[in-house]
């Protein structure tokens, strides 16, 4: 594993995951203004991991409330669950990451019979950014052969100029779980709850956009090319749109 960090105003945690901004006895604290810039994060967790087996590559929010957080020119490869992963319960406000890369995320073992509350091997990440009802925004970040997600984001996540690829490369029992290079369910409590615009689908292995469970999502200038998959496609319902999506 490699980690480094030119600026950080936040504890740094080398080890099962990369970099954690949740130490001990923070729960339920806001950590403010927050820095990381050229920033790595590798193989976090591919070769061992504690139990339970959650090792992220950037874990922003786990028990901590967070604001103001700034991420440039990080990248992260390689790590059994997601590469850059904020927590669904913390409340994370005007968060930016700025040209950041996540490859090959997810090494974690594919799950193999429908999800379960109590069976921890059908809890599955595999993301290539994790931010589920967080207030974050993403510049030309890219996404690339994550095998369940390149940008998994919900009420309140905005994209701009950012390109997946190539997400659920290599997998072919898609069962229980398919793969979107793009994913927001459910996405309803925020206005506007998505905001995605020139952002681009490249080769994915499942759904290029898959959007559900949805209000008041903006989607301009789409691009799904390539789609590989037996599902690749754009997919939207229950939700109120304005989109431009062009399939090629």
């Amino acid at each position: 594993m490699k980690t480094s960090s030119s600026s950080t105003a936040g504890p740094w945690t080398p080890g099962p995951t990369g970099s954690s901004t949740t130490p001990g006895g923070t729960t339920n604290k806001v950590i403010k203004n927050v820095r990381y810039e050229n920033c790595q994060a590798i193989n976090c967790g591919k070769f061992g991991a504690f139990n339970p087996p959650w090792v992220t590559g950037f874990n922003f929010a786990e028990l901590n409330d967070m604001d103001g957080l700034r991420v440039k020119d990080c990248y992260a490869e390689g790590t059994l669950e997601s590469g850059f992963h904020f927590e669904f319960d913390p409340k994370v406000t005007n968060a930016v990451l700025e040209n950041c890369t996540s490859n090959n995320n997810g090494q974690k073992p594919f799950p193999t019979r429908a999800y379960q509350q109590n069976d921890m091997s059908t809890h599955y990440f595999g993301c290539g950014y994790y931010a589920p009802n967080c207030d974050v925004t993403f510049i030309n970040c890219v996404a690339e052969g994550n095998s369940m997600n390149g940008f998994y984001t919900t009420n309140g996540g905005k994209l701009y100029n950012c390109v997946e690829k190539d997400t659920g490369a290599g997998r072919t029992d898609f069962s229980y779980r398919v793969p979107a290079g793009y994913y927001s369910i459910p996405s309803r409590s925020v206005n506007p709850s998505t905001v995605m615009e020139n952002c681009t689908s490249i080769n994915t292995n499942g759904y290029g956009l898959q959007v559900d469970l949805a209000n008041n999502v903006k989607i301009r200038n789409f691009h799904l090319i390539d789609r590989s998959g037996t599902r690749a496609r754009a997919r939207a319902s229950a939700a109120r749109t304005a989109s431009s999506i062009t399939p090629r």
